[in-house]
């Protein structure tokens, strides 16, 4: 395991990530926050910061990759049933 300064020094720069230690090792680290060796939130908030960090990456990406749905709200499925029911009443007219 890391030595308390490289602990500290992954939690202040946020590269620290609770979910790959084993529930053994997340209890050690937080026994050592309460105790006030180590500063910095819980890793149950840290999980729970890293979440919330996911989300609004993968928010970002599919707004990237999807800008006329993100600006407009309209869906490609959308566009399609009205080009379909224009087409389809075409003979008609």
């Amino acid at each position: 395991m890391a030595t308390i300064e490289e602990l500290q020094k992954a939690i202040d720069d946020k590269s620290f990530a609770p979910e790959n230690l084993t529930g053994e090792q997340r209890a050690a680290v937080d026994s050592l926050i309460q105790e006030g060796i180590l500063t910095g939130p819980t890793t149950g908030e840290i999980m729970d910061q890293r979440d919330v960090a996911r989300t609004e990456v993968a928010q970002q990406k599919t707004e990237a990759l999807q800008p006329f749905t993100a600006a407009t709200g309209i869906e490609r499925g959308d566009v399609e049933m009205v080009g379909e029911v224009a087409l389809g009443i075409t003979p008609f007219l």
